[in-house]
This record gives C-alpha cells, structure tokens and sequence, in this order.
C-alpha cells in the first residue's frame, strides 16, 4: 500500500477506505500491528493521506484505539450511521418501487428496524406479513439465522450481551444495573460495564 501511494501525487488529497477492517484482523494475520507499524513509521506524518475505517464491531474499535497499544489516540473522530427514521424507511421504500399504505410500512419498521440492507430485502409484490415469513421463517430465508449471525459478529462475548438485551426487553421503562444483575445472575464488574458500552454503542441498548 505505501509502495502505491509514494507513487500518488502527494499534494492531492489520498483518502484509503477500508470496509470492516475487523475481518482481517484475525488472530494469525498479523494485520494489526503491520498497520499500527505503517500508520505511525510513515501514514500519520503524511498530511493528505485520510483513512477511514468502517466497522460493524464496535467493541473492534475500542479494543484497537481505546486501549494502550500501536494506535492509542489515533483515532481522529468516529461517525454513527444511525437506522433511518419511519419517515425516511416510507421515502426509501417508495424509491424502491414499494407503496404499501402506511401502517403495513409502520408495522414492517417495528420488526425490522431502519437498517437498509434489511429494507433492501422487502419485495413489493408480497405484503409485509409475507415478506417477514419468506425472510425469516423460510427453511432457507436470508435472514433466518441472523440473530445468532449478528450478535456473534458484533460482540466478542455474544452471550453476555444477548442475556443483557434479553433481561432489558422485559420491562418496558428498562433496568437499572443492579436489577440487571439481578435478573441475569451476571456479576456487577467491568464485563457488564464493558458489554453495557457495547450495547450502546451498537444501538442496541
């Protein structure tokens, strides 16, 4: 990569995108700490060169610049993409073709949330009910098997989180920490501290 960009006009702007860099993070690639040698050696003094980071992992992120390693405090900002609202969920619809009055589109918003790539499944030519059933209940639906699939991407410890998430979907007006722990058996420490941040910073909580 640094062979690439010494090759770039160095008094235009270089912005290098890499999307869920988590998934080459793996435990025998070594990738981490190559990029922590080629961010601080060389990337950081270079006043063009951007790089953004797209990550779904955010506990990833913590992990790699909250803690005291190679890129401590090197993180320059950090930008939430946020579900879209109900209005921009009928607006994105409609881009897609789909006209579906506005409780059934209501309705749809409340078991699958603002997030696109899920919206981006919905086919017109079904109504809601039928969506959700070929979707999610189908033998081979696409997103049968995406609670365990995202909660086991998203956070290192799933269990722990999914218990939280579980504990707090009992009671409306949620949980304080004690009654958390009370209803989960999990211990007050820093693991529930931690997966509580999580949850947060996931949108979850």
């Amino acid at each position: 990569m640094r062979t690439h960009l010494e090759q770039l006009d160095a008094l235009e702007k270089q912005i290098v995108f890499f999307d869920e860099m988590p998934w080459l993070d793996t435990r025998r690639s070594d990738f981490l700490p190559a990029f922590e040698r080629f961010w601080n050696d060389w990337g950081s003094a270079r006043p063009n060169l951007v790089f953004i980071i797209c990550v779904s992992a955010v506990s990833w992120l913590d992990k790699t610049f909250s803690e005291k390693g190679g890129l401590f405090n090197r993180e320059t900002c950090r930008l939430s993409l946020k579900p879209f609202t109900l209005h921009e969920t009928e607006c994105f619809l409609h881009s897609r073709g789909i006209t579906w009055p506005r409780d059934e589109i209501a309705e749809c918003y409340m078991i699958m949330g603002g997030i696109p790539s899920y919206l981006k499944a919905l086919d017109g030519k079904y109504t809601p009910a039928q969506n959700i059933d070929r979707l999610f209940f189908a033998l081979h639906g696409e997103f049968r098997d995406e609670f365990d699939h995202l909660y086991n991407a998203l956070f290192p410890n799933s269990p722990l989180h999914i218990r939280i998430a579980g504990a707090l979907s009992t009671k409306r007006g949620g949980l304080s920490r004690s009654e958390i722990c009370q209803q989960t058996g999990i211990s007050d420490n820093g693991a529930l501290t931690k997966a509580l941040g999580n949850l947060t910073a996931a949108g979850f909580v």
